[in-house]
């Protein structure tokens, strides 16, 4: 194998060479038993709750003494361009590994990491996945390696996508040693659909202590005591009523550390965002989660997990009644005595996966007859997808292709 062009802990290194021995810096980093890469959404520029949660679990893993580092790996460019940069706050606050580029990057991260974690976030989600070429489930990582999820998010209440997709999902999750997911309904899915063990927990910035965002935090406070936050928000009756309070939507205006200072010294706050809500909870803010429907799997698995009553999550038509939801008040002495306990349980689940012995001949688990069923499978979809991507035309032949890349690229894999 060629030398590498880079090493991901280099960073790190200049960052502390000056504070800690040298020769102790230097073991420290090229002990690879002591290296963890997280993937995840980090490289969002406009969306608040990705990038504090890869915030978090980064922060989590690196005060418990790993060298924690961010894969900067970015699977498909955004959408919504220069709106917000959170490039200040990444390079601040987020140990990042040199921009990863190619599928020979990422295999490379093999030789300097024990352990790779993708999560939290929608990482499991099938469009994501489908895109990215299984990088979220980790197929660059080898058996030698852990793979874990933690707090992952299919982003759907249940798996119906194509037999095809299934399988890709069914042969790259079995190599995880531990899979933990956000939802209720991940559990569900991966019992279900993939017959593997699943365990449900918090998302990543519940597991830090409270007074690390609040020292994170600006000092700016909001205009009004009520705030919103809204995304995509198409209720245009919602958007009159709400016209005389501030908004803490993303834009050049409000940076990572203004949001999170509105929220903790706003008084209530409206918002239709997962992690809006997660930082009215750790700042206990009074706040109403309004949804365009009723079947948001990660708010209700959420608000059944901390049994937050269902009259704080609002569908959205045109006849809120801002009036009678400023009344509601969450009991967040229970909300807190519960989350005491659900946060242990995602730290023992982090820590007991991570301090687990690997075993590399059991991980591979997969048979070779396995293995020629499923490449057989595989094989055939990757013509299917490639003959009718050459017959399409516009959107649908990139997407024909695409899939066809995912399929050739998993059969190849095997």
């Amino acid at each position: 194998m060629e030398p590498s062009a880079y090493n991901p802990c280099r960073k790190k290194f200049f960052e502390n060479f000056e504070n800690e021995n040298i020769n102790d810096l230097i073991k420290r980093l090229i002990n690879k038993n002591n290296n963890i890469a997280l993937l995840n959404l980090h490289y969002s520029n406009y969306n608040f709750g990705a990038i504090l949660t890869s915030f978090a679990l980064n922060k989590y893993l690196t005060d418990k003494g790993y060298n924690a580092i961010n894969i900067n790996f970015k699977a498909w460019d955004d959408k919504i361009k220069d709106i917000s940069d959170f490039d200040e706050f990444r390079n601040k606050n987020i140990y990042l590994t040199p921009q990863i580029t190619t599928q020979k990057n990422l295999e490379e991260l093999n030789d300097f990491f024990s352990a790779f974690i993708v999560g939290s976030d929608q990482v499991f989600n099938p469009g994501f996945a489908n895109v990215s070429q299984g990088e979220y489930l980790l197929k660059f990582v080898n058996d030698s390696n852990k793979k874990i999820a933690f707090a992952a998010s299919f982003g759907i209440p249940e798996f119906n996508n194509d037999i095809h997709l299934k399988t890709v999902f069914e042969i790259l999750l079995s190599r995880f040693n531990d899979i933990s997911v956000r939802e209720n309904s991940g559990v569900s899915i991966c019992k279900k659909e993939f017959n593997l063990t699943a365990e449900h927990v918090l998302d990543p910035v519940f597991i830090i202590d409270k007074q690390i965002w609040e020292y994170l935090s600006s000092d700016k406070k909001p205009s009004t005591e009520i705030i919103h936050y809204l995304i995509n928000n198409k209720n245009q009756d919602l958007k009159q009523k709400l016209s005389n309070y501030q908004s803490i939507t993303y834009d050049k205006k409000v940076n990572v550390e203004d949001w999170l200072s509105y929220i903790k010294n706003s008084n209530f706050v409206i918002t239709n965002s997962f992690h809006g809500v997660c930082f009215c909870i750790i700042f206990n803010k009074q706040f109403v989660f309004v949804s365009e429907t009723n079947n948001d799997a990660r708010i209700l698995s959420l608000f059944n997990l901390l049994e937050i009553p269902d009259k704080f999550y609002v569908t959205g038509d045109n006849n809120v009644n801002l009036d009678e939801l400023l009344k509601n008040h969450i009991d967040y002495q229970k909300v807190n005595n519960i989350l005491i306990k659900e946060r242990q349980k995602s730290i023992d689940f982090l820590n007991k996966a991570l301090s687990k012995q690997n075993d590399e001949q059991k991980n591979n688990i997969r048979n070779k007859k396995t293995i020629r069923k499923f490449k057989k499978k595989l094989k055939f979809t990757s013509i299917v997808y490639k003959i009718l991507f050459k017959l399409s035309f516009g959107k649908k032949r990139k997407d024909l292709k695409i899939k066809y890349k995912l399929y050739r690229n998993l059969y190849k894999s095997l």
